[in-house]
């Protein structure tokens, strides 16, 4: 069986890949396959846009395909595969020629059913616009980060954030980022908890932290 994962030039984000195999994989032990029951195979592109017909995943995966190296291809959508609509129907009929089946979980294709390529189409059609499919993968994404209490949004004030790869002399620091308090206001926000504990108002406090010249997050 193989799992296809592919993050665009417009996303630039690394996890993404991780994030949909692992998200692929609780599909499927939903579905009760699981690696113990089938052996696995992961392909997949990064960093290129699925109007690019030709990448070296999906080339790998047209190869596969032709050698009949899996039973089932399963992508997060239609899209993962290619965001050209001809391009992605030359694929998957290639795909059920040779007796695989290809489901596309987001898109609800499953060539198992009749009516697949109707659905097809009509994903493909929706990936052009791309706006609600869009808004799921970020839900993904933050779902994922949530989950190993890495930073979502902007850092709270008294923070600072971490990378977990630190920058070095060719490449920047990359993610995901951690949130943790910044040794410099630490006694800052204690005392502003201990403030609290003992009756004085949110908005005294508040007060109290501005005077303190604690910075502010910037949409404050």
């Amino acid at each position: 069986m193989l799992i296809y994962a592919r993050y665009s030039t417009d996303e630039q984000n690394p996890r993404s890949i991780q994030d949909q195999v692992a998200y692929a994989k609780e599909i499927l032990a939903m579905l009760g396959l699981t690696d113990i029951d089938i052996d696995i195979i992961v392909i997949y592109d990064e960093g290129i846009s699925g109007e690019v017909v030709s990448r070296p995943g999906i080339d790998e995966v047209r190869a596969g395909i032709a050698e009949r190296q899996f039973d089932i291809i399963f992508a997060e959508d239609s899209s993962r595969l290619f965001r050209h609509e001809t391009a992605c129907f030359e694929l998957v009929e290639r795909a059920v020629d040779e007796g695989i089946r290809v489901i596309c979980w987001y898109d609800f294709v499953d060539t198992a059913e009749e009516d697949w390529d109707a659905r097809l189409h009509d994903a493909q059609r929706q990936h052009a616009q791309s706006t609600r499919y869009t808004s799921r993968r970020i839900k993904r994404a933050h779902n994922a980060l949530w989950e190993m209490g890495a930073a979502i949004g902007l850092p709270k004030p008294g923070y600072r954030r971490r990378p977990s790869v630190s920058a070095t002399v060719r490449d920047p620091a990359h993610g995901p980022f951690f949130d943790e308090i910044d040794p410099e206001w630490e006694s800052t926000a204690h005392e502003a908890f201990e403030r609290i504990a003992s009756g004085q108002s949110t908005r005294s406090v508040a007060q109290w932290l501005t005077s303190t010249g604690l910075p502010k997050t910037s949409n404050s």
